[in-house]
């Protein structure tokens, strides 16, 4: 900085820093002569969805989505599962599936190797069948990589060919760097994480699907975490938007209370302001999600979220 600004006294810098509570720390090292300013700003640099996704009573295949706008919710359309999700671990597989448009780039949250990998199954089986002729050449190739590098059955390997992966912490170095790479690339499209993700890897996707978010043995995941985590739908530069689905909101087990939503006023696509009408909502749900339309309104996100959902 200091041999940048003495080439140029007239260059201006900006550091950006997202949810960062004292920006102003990274002027602490300005030379002395050097104007400096510190913003603090709410204002998001992508479009993200805080989506809240319940399950119908009495229809356990059929999950209503409503957006949260403040402490209002708008309508904007049902899922329904190919079948009746029995656990929870095939209910955040089963939504993730069927909230995911054509292009992928889905992040599901486990709490745990062990249910990233079932989830992970899970979603694999409702994958069309991939002809094995079919399998990219670079998911074809990590495959062979888990199989000749861990173990002949690793449960990794058919999953990528299906363009679905897991990641956490305990696995290979280059493993995870590849499933990373390949998810970036679009190769995979479904990809089961744990709290790894929230720890410093920098991977942006289109969608997150989330359920009662917990980071050690069984800790509820403090508020910065989950907007960690949920700030990786849409970043800036990569995507433009991103979708945050959050599974079962009043449930009080899989979110407690200082971090489950309060109750919100569903309102209709009539009772919002005119200036939230301006975006077709064709541009931010994916077409699976509009198989059984609630409304055809779209939605800002206007404010800073002070809760998970």
């Amino acid at each position: 900085m200091e041999r940048a600004t003495r080439l140029n006294p007239r260059l201006k810098l900006i550091f950006i820093s997202p949810a960062t509570q004292n920006p102003g720390e990274l002027l602490a090292d300005a030379p002395p002569n050097v104007q400096t300013v510190a913003v603090d700003s709410d204002a998001p640099t992508v479009l993200q969805n805080l989506i809240l996704a319940r399950q119908e009573k009495g229809k356990p295949r059929r999950y209503a989505l409503a957006v949260r706008r403040g402490d209002a919710e708008v309508e904007v359309g049902v899922l329904q599962l190919p079948s009746t999700p029995a656990t929870f671990s095939k209910r955040l597989a089963f939504v993730a599936a069927a909230a995911t448009g054509a292009r992928g780039g889905t992040l599901v949250y486990a709490n745990g190797a062990a249910e990233a990998e079932d989830i992970a199954d899970f979603i694999s089986q409702l994958q069309p069948e991939a002809d094995p002729g079919d399998v990219h050449p670079e998911l074809a190739a990590l495959a062979d990589l888990a199989r000749k590098g861990l173990h002949p059955q690793f449960r990794l390997a058919p999953l990528v060919e299906q363009g679905v992966a897991f990641h956490f912490g305990n696995m290979p170095s280059l493993l995870r760097l590849e499933i990373e790479r390949l998810f970036r690339s679009g190769r995979i499209r479904f990809l089961v994480c744990t709290s790894t993700l929230v720890e410093g890897v920098n991977l942006s996707c289109r969608t997150i699907v989330v359920r009662g978010p917990r980071k050690g043995k069984g800790n509820p995941m403090e508020l910065h975490d989950f907007w960690n985590l949920a700030g990786r739908a849409g970043r800036w530069g990569d995507e433009f938007q991103g979708n945050i689905v959050c599974l079962d909101p009043e449930n009080v087990t899989a979110w407690p209370s200082v971090c489950r939503c309060a109750p919100a006023t569903r309102s209709a696509a009539r009772a919002m302001p005119s200036s939230t009408q301006d975006m077709a909502s064709s541009t931010i749900l994916p077409r699976a999600w509009k198989a059984v339309p609630a409304s055809s309104t779209a939605w800002r996100n206007s404010s800073k979220w002070e809760r998970i959902c």
